[in-house]
Protein backbone atom coordinates (compact mmCIF):
# COMPACT_ATOMS: atom_id res chain seq x y z
CA UNK A 1 0.00 0.00 0.00
CA UNK A 2 1.28 3.46 -0.91
CA UNK A 3 1.37 5.68 2.15
CA UNK A 4 0.13 9.19 1.45
CA UNK A 5 1.72 12.18 3.14
CA UNK A 6 -1.07 13.87 5.09
CA UNK A 7 -0.91 17.32 6.68
CA UNK A 8 -3.27 18.02 9.59
CA UNK A 9 -3.79 21.76 10.17
CA UNK A 10 -5.51 22.36 13.51
CA UNK A 11 -4.88 24.95 16.25
CA UNK A 12 -6.76 23.04 18.95
CA UNK A 13 -4.35 20.60 20.62
CA UNK A 14 -7.23 18.35 21.73
CA UNK A 15 -8.75 18.18 18.25
CA UNK A 16 -5.33 17.78 16.62
CA UNK A 17 -4.56 14.78 18.85
CA UNK A 18 -7.97 13.27 18.16
CA UNK A 19 -7.45 13.54 14.39
CA UNK A 20 -3.88 12.24 14.62
CA UNK A 21 -4.84 9.25 16.78
CA UNK A 22 -7.76 8.34 14.52
CA UNK A 23 -5.78 8.58 11.28
CA UNK A 24 -2.82 6.69 12.75
CA UNK A 25 -5.04 3.60 12.93
CA UNK A 26 -5.44 3.58 9.12
CA UNK A 27 -1.76 2.84 8.42
CA UNK A 28 -2.37 4.58 5.08
CA UNK A 29 -0.90 7.94 5.98
CA UNK A 30 2.40 9.53 6.92
CA UNK A 31 1.10 12.28 9.22
CA UNK A 32 2.58 15.75 9.77
CA UNK A 33 1.02 18.40 12.02
CA UNK A 34 0.68 22.21 11.71
CA UNK A 35 -0.99 24.63 14.13
CA UNK A 36 -2.20 27.22 11.60
CA UNK A 37 -2.37 28.02 7.91
CA UNK A 38 0.94 29.86 7.76
CA UNK A 39 2.86 27.01 9.38
CA UNK A 40 1.14 24.59 7.02
CA UNK A 41 2.02 26.73 4.02
CA UNK A 42 5.72 26.70 4.94
CA UNK A 43 5.63 22.90 5.10
CA UNK A 44 3.80 22.75 1.76
CA UNK A 45 6.56 24.82 0.17
CA UNK A 46 9.13 22.26 1.27
CA UNK A 47 7.46 19.01 0.21
CA UNK A 48 4.37 17.67 -1.53
CA UNK A 49 1.40 16.67 0.64
CA UNK A 50 -1.35 15.13 -1.52
CA UNK A 51 -3.90 15.17 1.32
CA UNK A 52 -4.67 18.00 3.77
CA UNK A 53 -7.12 18.01 6.66
CA UNK A 54 -7.66 21.57 7.83
CA UNK A 55 -9.74 23.62 10.21
CA UNK A 56 -11.11 26.99 9.04
CA UNK A 57 -10.96 29.15 12.15
CA UNK A 58 -7.27 29.52 13.04
CA UNK A 59 -4.91 32.33 14.07
CA UNK A 60 -2.27 33.89 11.77
CA UNK A 61 -3.76 32.36 8.61
CA UNK A 62 -7.22 30.77 8.50
CA UNK A 63 -8.32 27.75 6.47
CA UNK A 64 -9.86 29.79 3.66
CA UNK A 65 -6.56 31.58 3.00
CA UNK A 66 -4.68 28.30 3.21
CA UNK A 67 -6.90 26.59 0.63
CA UNK A 68 -6.52 29.55 -1.71
CA UNK A 69 -2.72 29.52 -1.32
CA UNK A 70 -2.52 25.75 -1.88
CA UNK A 71 -4.49 26.00 -5.09
CA UNK A 72 -2.85 29.12 -6.50
CA UNK A 73 0.60 29.74 -5.04
CA UNK A 74 3.58 28.91 -7.27
CA UNK A 75 5.69 28.31 -4.17
CA UNK A 76 3.66 25.26 -3.09
CA UNK A 77 5.24 21.93 -4.07
CA UNK A 78 3.18 20.07 -6.66
CA UNK A 79 3.20 16.80 -8.58
CA UNK A 80 2.22 16.73 -12.24
CA UNK A 81 -1.40 15.60 -12.72
CA UNK A 82 -1.90 14.92 -8.97
CA UNK A 83 -4.20 17.35 -7.21
CA UNK A 84 -4.10 18.40 -3.55
CA UNK A 85 -7.04 16.69 -1.81
CA UNK A 86 -8.24 19.14 0.85
CA UNK A 87 -10.74 18.07 3.50
CA UNK A 88 -12.17 20.73 5.80
CA UNK A 89 -13.06 19.75 9.37
CA UNK A 90 -14.75 22.72 11.05
CA UNK A 91 -17.45 23.85 13.46
CA UNK A 92 -18.54 26.50 10.93
CA UNK A 93 -21.88 25.29 9.63
CA UNK A 94 -23.21 28.23 7.63
CA UNK A 95 -23.93 27.25 4.05
CA UNK A 96 -22.01 30.27 2.81
CA UNK A 97 -18.85 29.08 4.58
CA UNK A 98 -19.23 25.53 3.25
CA UNK A 99 -19.86 26.79 -0.29
CA UNK A 100 -16.89 29.14 -0.05
CA UNK A 101 -14.52 26.35 1.08
CA UNK A 102 -15.70 24.05 -1.72
CA UNK A 103 -15.52 26.86 -4.29
CA UNK A 104 -11.91 27.60 -3.28
CA UNK A 105 -10.97 23.98 -3.93
CA UNK A 106 -11.81 21.82 -0.90
CA UNK A 107 -13.01 18.31 -1.73
CA UNK A 108 -15.17 17.83 1.36
CA UNK A 109 -16.55 19.59 4.42
CA UNK A 110 -16.97 17.65 7.66
CA UNK A 111 -18.70 19.38 10.54
CA UNK A 112 -17.54 19.30 14.18
CA UNK A 113 -18.32 17.46 16.35
CA UNK A 114 -17.79 14.62 13.92
CA UNK A 115 -18.44 10.91 13.69
CA UNK A 116 -14.94 9.41 13.78
CA UNK A 117 -15.97 6.21 11.99
CA UNK A 118 -17.56 8.19 9.14
CA UNK A 119 -14.50 10.45 9.02
CA UNK A 120 -12.15 7.45 8.73
CA UNK A 121 -14.31 5.86 6.04
CA UNK A 122 -14.13 9.07 4.01
CA UNK A 123 -10.38 9.35 4.54
CA UNK A 124 -9.87 5.79 3.29
CA UNK A 125 -11.81 6.74 0.16
CA UNK A 126 -9.63 9.81 -0.32
CA UNK A 127 -6.56 7.63 0.03
CA UNK A 128 -7.97 5.43 -2.74
CA UNK A 129 -8.52 8.55 -4.84
CA UNK A 130 -4.89 9.55 -4.31
CA UNK A 131 -3.76 6.03 -5.27
CA UNK A 132 -5.80 6.24 -8.47
CA UNK A 133 -4.23 9.63 -9.26
CA UNK A 134 -0.80 8.10 -8.66
CA UNK A 135 -1.49 5.12 -10.92
CA UNK A 136 -2.93 7.39 -13.59
CA UNK A 137 0.18 9.59 -13.46
CA UNK A 138 2.47 6.54 -13.73
CA UNK A 139 0.55 5.33 -16.80
CA UNK A 140 0.69 8.82 -18.28
CA UNK A 141 4.46 9.00 -17.82
CA UNK A 142 4.92 5.54 -19.38
CA UNK A 143 2.83 6.54 -22.40
CA UNK A 144 4.68 9.86 -22.62
CA UNK A 145 8.08 8.11 -22.56
CA UNK A 146 6.92 5.49 -25.07
CA UNK A 147 5.62 8.18 -27.38
CA UNK A 148 8.94 10.01 -27.10
CA UNK A 149 10.83 6.82 -28.00
CA UNK A 150 8.52 6.20 -30.96
CA UNK A 151 8.98 9.76 -32.21
CA UNK A 152 12.76 9.55 -31.80
CA UNK A 153 12.76 6.26 -33.71
CA UNK A 154 10.51 7.73 -36.38
CA UNK A 155 12.79 10.74 -36.82
CA UNK A 156 15.82 8.45 -37.04
CA UNK A 157 14.08 6.30 -39.64
CA UNK A 158 13.20 9.41 -41.62
CA UNK A 159 16.84 10.51 -41.59
CA UNK A 160 18.01 7.03 -42.60
CA UNK A 161 15.42 6.86 -45.36
CA UNK A 162 16.41 10.31 -46.63
CA UNK A 163 20.10 9.35 -46.63
CA UNK A 164 19.33 6.12 -48.47
CA UNK A 165 17.21 7.96 -51.05
CA UNK A 166 19.99 10.47 -51.64
CA UNK A 167 22.56 7.69 -51.98
CA UNK A 168 20.40 5.83 -54.51
CA UNK A 169 19.82 9.00 -56.50
CA UNK A 170 23.54 9.75 -56.51
CA UNK A 171 24.24 6.22 -57.73
CA UNK A 172 21.69 6.64 -60.51
CA UNK A 173 23.33 9.88 -61.61
CA UNK A 174 26.74 8.22 -61.68
CA UNK A 175 25.33 5.32 -63.70
CA UNK A 176 23.71 7.73 -66.18
CA UNK A 177 27.04 9.52 -66.67
CA UNK A 178 28.80 6.21 -67.20
CA UNK A 179 26.22 5.15 -69.77
CA UNK A 180 26.55 8.50 -71.56
CA UNK A 181 30.33 8.12 -71.67
CA UNK A 182 30.08 4.58 -72.99
CA UNK A 183 27.56 5.66 -75.63
CA UNK A 184 30.01 8.33 -76.74
CA UNK A 185 32.80 5.77 -76.83
CA UNK A 186 30.58 3.42 -78.86
CA UNK A 187 29.94 6.11 -81.46
CA UNK A 188 33.65 6.87 -81.70
CA UNK A 189 34.60 3.18 -81.92
CA UNK A 190 32.17 2.28 -84.74
CA UNK A 191 34.81 3.28 -87.28
CA UNK A 192 37.48 1.14 -85.64
CA UNK A 193 36.15 -2.28 -86.63
CA UNK A 194 37.17 -5.19 -84.38
CA UNK A 195 39.27 -2.95 -82.16
CA UNK A 196 36.17 -0.86 -81.58
CA UNK A 197 34.19 -3.98 -80.62
CA UNK A 198 36.86 -4.81 -78.05
CA UNK A 199 36.55 -1.32 -76.59
CA UNK A 200 32.76 -1.69 -76.36
CA UNK A 201 33.13 -5.07 -74.67
CA UNK A 202 35.48 -3.57 -72.09
CA UNK A 203 32.98 -0.80 -71.47
CA UNK A 204 30.19 -3.32 -70.86
CA UNK A 205 32.40 -5.16 -68.39
CA UNK A 206 33.06 -1.83 -66.67
CA UNK A 207 29.33 -1.32 -66.19
CA UNK A 208 29.03 -4.73 -64.54
CA UNK A 209 31.69 -4.12 -61.90
CA UNK A 210 30.56 -4.68 -58.28
CA UNK A 211 31.72 -1.25 -57.20
CA UNK A 212 29.56 0.53 -59.77
CA UNK A 213 28.15 3.77 -58.43
CA UNK A 214 30.58 4.06 -55.53
CA UNK A 215 32.85 6.51 -57.27
CA UNK A 216 32.71 10.30 -57.01
CA UNK A 217 32.83 11.10 -60.71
Amino acid sequence: MNKAKLLIVEDSKIMAKRLHDALSKCESFEIVMAQNGLEALEKLKGEFFPILVTDLIMPVMDGFQLIEEVKNSRDVKREENIDHIIIVVSSMEHKEDIHRAIALGAYDFISKPMDIDLFLAKMKNYHRLYTLMLESEERYQKIKNLNSEIMDGYENRLLESQALTEAIEEQKNIYRKQVEIINDIQKMSESLGKKGETIIEQCRRFLELDNLGKGNS
